[in-house]
């Protein structure tokens, strides 16, 4: 019911064949992108155990699939928790082959280490370079990533391979 002076005005919405071609192409070019997003990160190959894949070429896989800097740092973040997975693991290693007294050592030298970390990434150029922009988050997160696996490797050299 309408009150008398008060004119009511309908919206409908177009059909889809009355939108016309555009509209196609507009579908048609986000399901392509999406499409890309989707191919482009593969969780299964950035996140596969050490043991089965080179890491290096897992991570450069996944972020060279992209260039969308929201899918490189989600291939970053992964690739910097496989770090970390793999340099708690040869820590772990390192702490049940030592003696007691190399073992406080070697958990004096870690927590030092873990608080020294986040310190020299702060301090880092790279990161701060960007910092503010899309790219600081990538770069904050590599830094982390290339200081793990140079612990791990430390850590490998000093305590495993011997």
């Amino acid at each position: 019911m309408t009150m008398p002076g008060l004119v009511v005005i309908r919206f409908r919405e177009p059909s889809f064949q009355e939108r016309g071609p555009f509209s196609i192409l507009v579908c048609l070019a986000f399901g392509i992108v999406i499409a890309s997003m989707a191919f482009a990160y593969h969780p299964a190959n950035s996140i596969l155990p050490p043991r089965k894949a080179n890491l290096t070429t897992a991570y450069e896989r996944c972020v060279g699939n992209s260039f969308y800097t929201d899918i490189i740092r989600a291939c970053t973040a992964a690739e910097n928790h496989r770090a970390e997975i793999l340099m708690d693991a040869a820590y772990r290693k390192a702490l049940s082959t030592l003696l007691p007294d190399q073992r406080r050592t070697l958990l004096w030298s870690q927590a030092k280490w873990e608080r020294r970390i986040e310190i020299e990434c702060d301090r880092d150029p790279r990161p701060k370079s960007v910092e503010g922009g899309t790219l600081w988050p990538i770069f904050y997160t590599q830094c982390f990533m290339w200081k793990t696996r140079a612990r791990t490797t430390w850590l490998k050299e000093r305590y495993l391979d011997r």
